[in-house]
């Protein structure tokens, strides 16, 4: 798997600003919004070898911060099954 740094540098024209955005997001720890255009870019490259690296960081960075969902009371947790903020 290629870093978010690699990726950038051999993104498409077309996917260089999405590209930036997510090794950015990375950076800050923001693993969602990575996955989101890593996610998208590779998308729209669809068939290519690039698309696949990036869905490959996409899927990692999704393994890094799994979707939860967080309640601000118990009976909203009870009922959600989320977790108390």
């Amino acid at each position: 798997m290629k870093t978010a740094y690699d990726l950038l540098l051999g993104a498409p024209d077309a996917q260089v600003t999405r590209c930036q955005i997510a090794y950015r997001a990375i950076a800050d720890g923001d693993w969602r919004q990575a996955t989101h255009h890593l996610q998208n870019a590779a998308q729209e490259e669809n068939g290519t070898a690039w698309a696949k690296e990036a869905q490959e960081l996409a899927d990692a960075c999704q393994r890094r911060n799994p979707y939860r969902l967080e309640a601000t009371n118990p009976v909203a947790a009870e009922y959600w099954g989320a977790d108390l903020d």
